[in-house]
């Protein structure tokens, strides 16, 4: 008869884990923020104080409302790993986007996630890292998306040649 032996080192057996709180914050405010940008972009093209679409204005409201609980959530959660620091940034950044009070800023913070695309990465090759780093890539395609819709497109900032990025100023909350 065969005795019971390990062949493998204990270790080895644990589990990998792959979510942290805020991991699973930012995966709930993917899904909010996707369902907030269908539901603003259901009410592009058509009348928003017509009272035949007074639904789907209570739903884009209730979509926004979640949006913001989800990035509540987010800000409350802490990191736990280093895989955790793009999600928050991103999470800042929709924030900041969503809170702005004029379209020059606005513009301004979706700037940065092209001309900083590395804060919104996640370095390394675990399964990990990649998971986060694929929840990344759909986070930014939505913020892409949230740029396009009319609530926020508005009027158009003016050309002002005395206006620089302020680059140097948007960063530091990044970090």
């Amino acid at each position: 008869m065969a005795n019971d032996m390990p062949n493998m080192p204990l270790q080895a057996a644990e589990v990998a884990s792959f979510t942290t709180p805020l991991a699973s914050c930012f995966s709930t405010l993917l899904t909010a923020l996707a369902n907030f940008v269908s539901a603003e972009s259901d009410l592009s093209d058509v009348d928003y104080w017509d009272p035949a679409y007074s639904r789907w204005r209570h739903d884009a409201e209730s979509a926004q409302d979640e949006v913001v609980d989800a990035l509540r959530s987010v800000h409350g959660a802490g990191v736990k790993r280093p895989e955790d620091v793009p999600m928050r940034r991103l999470a800042l950044l929709v924030d900041g986007m969503m809170g702005s009070d004029n379209r020059r800023d606005f513009d301004r913070l979706h700037r940065l996630t092209s001309s900083n695309a590395a804060l919104f990465r996640c370095a390394g090759s675990s399964t990990a890292a990649r998971r986060v780093d694929n929840m990344l890539v759909a986070g930014l395609a939505l913020v892409d998306e949230l740029a396009g819709l009319d609530l926020y497109r508005g009027s158009s900032p003016e050309d002002d040649p005395g206006d620089r990025c302020r680059r140097d100023e948007l960063l530091p909350a990044l970090s």
